[in-house]
């Protein structure tokens, strides 16, 4: 492939991977122009309010551990990868996934709890 289609191969995985962010979570999610070159933005996706460092790979053969290598340093790091007609998939250090769990185990059971205090109040 040629470095230009490569290019433009990566930022198509950028691009999809912001949107899927805003669709999902509906927050403000924005490819970083220069691949994360642009002063004062790190990384390939820039999401509002997520202290994360995201880098993205959309190549057919990739070296998980040589791109982990690269980004491991930075606060937060989450390596997106993906392939020709192959899902999104983000790989990311087992600390950082526990403590998003926690975080999202927390904020699910205060929900759950306040639920079953309206139950209550209503019964």
């Amino acid at each position: 492939m040629k470095p230009q289609s490569a290019r433009q191969k990566g930022k198509r995985l950028e691009r999809k991977v912001a949107k899927l962010i805003r669709e999902k979570l509906g927050i403000k999610a924005y490819r970083v122009p220069l691949s994360g070159a642009a002063e004062g933005f790190k990384g390939d996706i820039w999401v509002e309010g997520l202290p994360f460092y995201w880098e993205c790979k959309n190549r057919e053969r990739i070296n998980i551990w040589q791109e982990w290598q690269k980004i491991r340093d930075h606060k937060n790091p989450i390596l997106v990868i993906s392939g020709n007609f192959r899902p999104i998939l983000v790989v990311m250090d087992i600390e950082l996934f526990l403590e998003i769990l926690k975080k999202w185990i927390l904020t699910s059971s205060k929900t759950s709890n306040a639920q079953l205090v309206n139950e209550n109040k209503s019964n």
